[in-house]
């Protein structure tokens, strides 16, 4: 029995491929790096996953994973290649798109409201509960925006209709 490749992945190019696994291993290596030699299980959750999912879904599990192998927290040093391979992960497909420099403009206007709204509540407020859900909001929000704009552009409902 062999496992079809799904058509959004045949589509990518090399290039697209290579900086995906990057991502990929580079969040493997986040996971390992917090939570021991288990996090090899973890990446190879999330690069599974990144074969049946579109990138955005991978990244939401790539993030449960990672509160699941470390529930007590990263440190600085271990989230960051976590973070920064699920962001290739995302940013990848980009570079296949007729128009790359918009999903740029795009991700940076979604990172920066983030901030704002994280760092915002943080400031206004100096505890870290209203921040993290200033922050939960704020994703919500950008993440239900990305959805809206998947649905429509795969023609599944018209731009006009309302979910």
């Amino acid at each position: 029995m062999s496992i079809a490749t799904p058509t959004r992945i045949r589509n990518m190019s090399r290039t697209t491929l290579a900086i995906t696994a990057f991502g990929l291993g580079l969040a493997t290596v986040g996971l390992v790096m917090s939570a021991g030699s288990i996090g090899i299980v973890g990446g190879a959750v999330l690069a599974i996953c990144w074969f049946i999912v579109p990138p955005l879904y991978t990244a939401g599990v790539g993030f449960v994973i990672a509160v699941a192998l470390v529930p007590d927290g990263f440190t600085g040093i271990s989230f960051a290649p976590l973070g920064l391979g699920i962001l290739c992960v995302l940013a990848a497909p980009s570079l296949d798109r007729t128009e790359p420099a918009i999903v740029a403009i795009s991700a940076a206007t979604g990172l920066s409201v983030l901030l704002a709204a994280g760092g915002g509540a943080f400031l206004w407020t100096t505890a870290i509960l209203p921040s993290a859900l200033a922050l939960l909001v704020a994703f919500a929000l950008i993440a239900y925006t990305i959805h809206r704009y998947e649905i429509v552009r795969m023609g599944l409902i018209k731009a006009s209709e309302t979910l």
